[in-house]
């Protein structure tokens, strides 16, 4: 399968994405500072706050439907921007963010480009 350039800036996001994610996870594990209120992607524990700050809404553009790629956006009640997570593949696993983490799910018929195929190849 030949890749275009905006799939391989695409891919290349998501990359980048799974990096910060894991450093966050990373820190949290060991103790360090993570994303105040903002679930860990791995452990999915919100890392603790000692004081009150804005709310956080929470979208999630697929609905967590498994043969539709998304995007979670984590947003203050300010209307800034907390956090957005991405669905990926890992082989033919989805992982499918949701406002409460990342669900790992089997995809029947493998997973291309953030969901899960819904015929075989």
């Amino acid at each position: 399968m030949v890749m275009t350039q905006q799939q391989v800036g695409f891919v290349a996001f998501l990359a980048m994405l799974a990096i910060a994610l894991t450093t966050i996870s990373h820190q949290n594990a060991a103790g360090g500072e993570g994303v105040p209120g903002i679930p860990d992607p791995v452990f999915g524990a919100a890392v603790a706050t000692n004081s009150p700050g804005p709310s956080i809404s929470c979208i999630d553009s697929d609905g967590a439907n498994f043969y539709s790629a998304g995007v979670v956006t984590k947003r203050y009640s300010t209307g800034i921007v907390a956090a957005e997570y991405a669905d990926l593949c890992a082989g033919t696993q989805l992982r499918e963010a949701t406002c409460e983490g990342f669900v790992p799910y089997e995809c029947p018929f493998g997973c291309g480009q953030g969901s899960c195929l819904s015929t075989p190849e």
